[in-house]
C-alpha cells in the first residue's frame, strides 16, 4: 500500500486528528516512551535544520545511506522495538499539551510549506532527497509512534 503524501491536505488532516486523539492516558502497546516524550520524538525531524545538521560518524552515514535508506523509504512500515538513534532519545519527561501544540503545529507546517521546499533538501545522514521521499520519511516516522499509542 503506498505510503499517504504529507503534502495532500487530507493526509495531514487525518494525522492531526490522530494526534489530537492522543490523550495522558494513552500507553505504548511497545517501547518505553510516554505519550508526551513520542511527540517530542516526533518533533525532532520536523524541527531539524538542513542548514545545521547533527553531526554524525562517516561510517553511520555510510551504513544509513547504503543500508537503512531502502527500508526507511519503503512501503513496508518499521518494525516494533527498532532502535532510537540518541539524537532521539527521550529520557526526561515532557508536558503533555505542549508537546501536543507543538507537533500539530509542526505537521501543519511542513504540509503548508510543500513540495518544493522539501525537494533536494538534504537529510543529516541520507543526503539530498526529494519531496516524496521527505513525505515517506516524516509520514512512516510518525504513523509508527502513532499506532504504538493506539492512534
Amino acid at each position: 500500500m503506498p505510503i499517504p503524501s504529507i503534502f495532500i491536505p487530507e493526509e495531514t488532516e487525518k494525522l492531526v486528528a490522530r494526534i489530537e486523539s492522543l490523550t495522558p492516558q494513552n500507553q505504548p502497546l511497545w517501547g518505553k516512551m510516554s505519550v508526551a516524550q513520542m511527540m517530542a520524538h516526533c518533533a525532532i525531524p520536523y524541527e531539524m535544520d538542513p542548514q545545521n545538521p547533527p553531526k554524525i560518524g562517516f561510517f553511520l552515514k555510510w551504513m544509513m545511506r547504503n543500508f537503512f535508506k531502502k527500508s526507511m523509504l519503503s512501503e513496508k512500515p518499521y518494525q516494533h522495538h527498532i532502535q532510537t538513534a540518541p539524537l532521539f532519545r527521550m529520557v526526561n519527561e515532557k508536558d503533555f499539551q505542549e508537546e501536543k501544540t507543538r507537533l500539530i503545529a509542526l505537521v501543519k507546517a511542513s504540509h503548508a510549506m510543500g513540495e518544493g521546499f522539501y525537494q533536494g533538501l538534504p537529510h543529516y545522514a541520507l543526503g539530498r532527497l526529494s519531496s516524496e521521499e521527505w513525505s515517506t520519511l516524516l509520514y512512516k516516522h510518525l504513523d509508527h509512534h502513532l499506532r504504538q499509542f493506539g492512534a
